[in-house]
């Protein structure tokens, strides 16, 4: 079976069990990268979206009157 790097076709059945060893790990590694950029992608649009709801949902009644300014008022 051929094997194709970088443009190259290689025989399989030539290559140490080494390289074979090292081309799955490649491919393994590039799957789980690829699906890790997607959960990433996915994680940013998610904290957004909290992030807006927080945003939203801050009132003016729920902001803690600044200490010193009480002080100074009694």
């Amino acid at each position: 079976m051929a094997i194709t790097i970088d443009g190259k076709n290689y025989d399989e059945t030539k290559l140490s069990e080494e390289v074979k060893s090292s081309i799955v790990q490649v491919s393994n590694l590039q799957s789980r990268q690829k699906n890790l950029t997607v959960e990433f992608d996915n994680t940013k649009v998610l904290i957004n979206h909290h992030r807006d709801i927080i945003t939203k949902g801050l009132t003016d009644e729920a902001l803690v009157k600044d200490e010193k300014k009480e002080e100074t008022k009694q």
